[in-house]
């Protein structure tokens, strides 16, 4: 076998992870899109009025950049990390609530989406 083949065998494997982080990155993509929209909407750099109780992170006074990227990295952690675990079933439904999340409006106001967080709830264990 070629230097190459090989090369691509373990490619392969690494972007695959035998077929689990493929399967996980369209969840992971969704979940970490709605991070990084929602900590635009809880800091924004125009100095208008964010979230009133951002679920993550917090004015650090050093300006919106630095607060949506800590209330982004923190949404990470909390929301999508332990997403990586859920079941084939359970990733599609919460990818399905995550876009529904991330067309909301108002990102602050967290509505519009109960359908999609009851089969979170009841879809996923």
């Amino acid at each position: 076998m070629g230097r190459s083949c090989l090369l691509v065998i373990v490619l392969s494997f690494a972007l695959l992870g035998c077929g689990v982080q493929a399967d996980q990155k369209p969840t992971q993509d969704a979940c970490n899109a709605w991070c990084v929209a929602y900590a635009k909407a809880a800091f924004p750099s125009d100095g208008s009025m964010g979230c009133m109780t951002p679920l993550y992170g917090g004015m650090s006074g050093m300006g919106p950049q630095v607060d949506q990227a800590q209330a982004a990295d923190s949404c990470r952690t909390q929301e999508c990390v332990p997403l990586q675990g859920a079941s084939m079933t359970c990733q599609t439904i919460l990818k399905v609530m995550y876009e529904c999340e991330l067309g909301q409006p108002d990102l602050c106001a967290d509505t519009g989406c109960e359908t999609q967080m009851a089969a979170v709830n009841t879809g996923c264990p």
